[in-house]
Order: C-alpha cells, then structure tokens, then sequence
C-alpha cells in the first residue's frame, strides 16, 4: 500500500472526499493512490493538502522536482 492510501485510510476518509477538496477527478484519484499515474506538482500539492500533508510525505520516493508536466488530466 502506498503512502497515498495509507494516510487517507488513516484519517478515515473516502477517496471521493479526497478527491473533491483536492479538485480532481475521482478516476485520476484512484489512479494516483494505484500508483497508475504520476501527478503534476500543482496536484501533489492540492492532494497533501487535502490530507493536510505535504508533498514529501505524500509521496516520500517521488522528488518533488520530477513532478512538473502534465501526464493526465488533473481535474474533475
């Protein structure tokens, strides 16, 4: 399980919820927390945020830096 799922399951909130305050599209949540797709920086940082987290311990593998172009799209 990624760090993704983990801390949304930890505070006890449905993927539809996340997705809705990070403002993207439930199958491109489900997709970042299958490890599918790859988020663009703007979306890491909307998704930590949901979760009141950051980046880094969203995605502790992943630099930050490396998350800059769009690969899908990132809205709902």
């Amino acid at each position: 399980m990624n760090e993704l799922k983990a801390a949304r399951e930890r505070l006890g909130l449905r993927s539809e919820v996340v997705a809705g305050r990070a403002d993207i599209s439930l199958v491109y949540y489900r997709r970042l927390e299958a490890g599918l797709s790859k988020p663009t920086l703007p979306v890491a940082r909307r998704v930590a945020s949901a979760l009141g987290m950051t980046v880094d311990e969203v995605w502790p593998d992943e630099p930050a830096h490396e998350m800059v172009g769009p690969s899908t799209p990132d809205v709902a």
